[in-house]
């Protein structure tokens, strides 16, 4: 395999892979009536019209106003003031190790091929073996930062209308 190939191979092995991370987004989010679902406790971010996003955990909701407890104090915020209410979730460490890992072995994999691939074939030579290596190496320590760096996950439940 010719260096050409070995970096071609890298590049097709990146653009299958499938998609990032997307919060899932419930088909109304724009229906105050989403908050009547949640039940008490459950942890929500709550973005308001000064661009400041408020944590903490959901107490009740009426058709005017939202209330959550943040840290020691009951806090509520009226409808007019919140632009999103998004429910969170623990980090999905596992699909971001997943991702973690796919993405730096297809690097190191590539980079390797092409380094050590000169004009023989790859295969031929057993230079494969030492590139998947040199790949799975890497896969692990990405595996590693993905899986720390994992962020919550984010459900958008309401969306002010603009």
């Amino acid at each position: 395999m010719s260096r050409l190939a070995g970096i071609a191979l890298g590049l097709v092995l990146l653009f299958l892979l499938p998609p990032g991370l997307h919060a899932q987004q419930l088909l109304e989010e724009t229906d105050w009536n989403n908050l009547n679902r949640l039940q008490v406790s459950q942890r929500l971010a709550v973005k308001t019209k000064d661009n400041i996003t408020h944590y903490g955990n959901f107490l009740a909701c009426s058709e005017e106003a939202l209330s959550l407890r943040e840290g020691k104090q009951e806090v509520g915020y009226r409808r007019e003031e919140v632009v999103r209410v998004s429910l969170l979730g623990p980090p999905d460490r596992g699909k971001a190790a997943l991702y973690g890992f796919l993405f730096t072995f297809a690097g190191a994999t590539t980079i390797t091929a092409a380094k050590i691939g000169g004009e023989e074939d790859l295969v031929a030579s057993g230079k494969v073996v030492i590139s998947v290596g040199i790949g799975a190496l890497f896969g692990g320590i990405g595996a590693g930062i993905g899986a720390a760096a994992a962020p919550s996950s984010k459900i958008v439940i309401y969306r002010a209308q603009p």
